[in-house]
């Protein structure tokens, strides 16, 4: 387990398995539970799982489908949109099935913000909250943590302000 605290107080919690795989975070008061694919060799995340929502990933060459149902509930699709990604795998804008944009992002070298419109904001309004850090904002295929301000690179986490990645260290439950 994995822990690391913003200025607020606030934590960010990360899980792994025997291997090195994230099987759970908590951030906010939520818990989210995750797939992973362990033959892809960098280990992407199939399905995300928390109290609300249901999250599904197909990936692809030029854009990656995400799935989001309720977790509980009927069963049928809240959204069902496309993520385009540029060469180093960020995220740069995202697309609803009919093909209208939803939202879109642009990062400098170093992966601080420098344009765009908040994704999470974009795709759901008002509740945009129960989106965040789901793969709408990220750099380099990175997760953003929004509490601790800082990418989710697995082993590391990475600062875009000072551009160094800094080591995660394990502790006691």
């Amino acid at each position: 387990m994995v822990r690391g605290v913003n200025e607020a107080g606030e934590a960010s919690v990360y899980a792994f398995s025997g291997l090195g795989v994230l099987v759970a975070s908590e951030r906010r008061g939520v818990r989210r539970d995750y797939v992973t694919d362990l033959t892809s060799e960098c280990r992407r995340v199939l399905m995300e799982i928390d109290d609300e929502l249901t999250v599904r990933y197909t990936y692809g060459v030029v854009r990656n489908s995400v799935n989001i149902a309720p977790t509980a509930g009927s069963g049928e699709s809240v959204l069902h949109m496309h993520l385009h990604t540029d060469r180093l795998g960020s995220t740069r804008f995202a697309t609803h099935g009919s093909g209208a944009v939803l939202g879109w992002v642009s990062y400098d070298a170093w992966g601080s913000r420098t344009g765009g419109v908040d994704m999470a904001v974009a795709v759901l309004g008002g509740d945009a909250p129960i989106l965040r850090g789901i793969v709408l904002q990220n750099y380099t295929g990175h997760r953003f943590d929004d509490v601790l301000g800082l990418y989710f690179a697995q082993a590391r986490m990475y600062d875009p302000v000072t551009r160094q990645k800094e080591m995660l260290y394990f502790t006691e439950k």
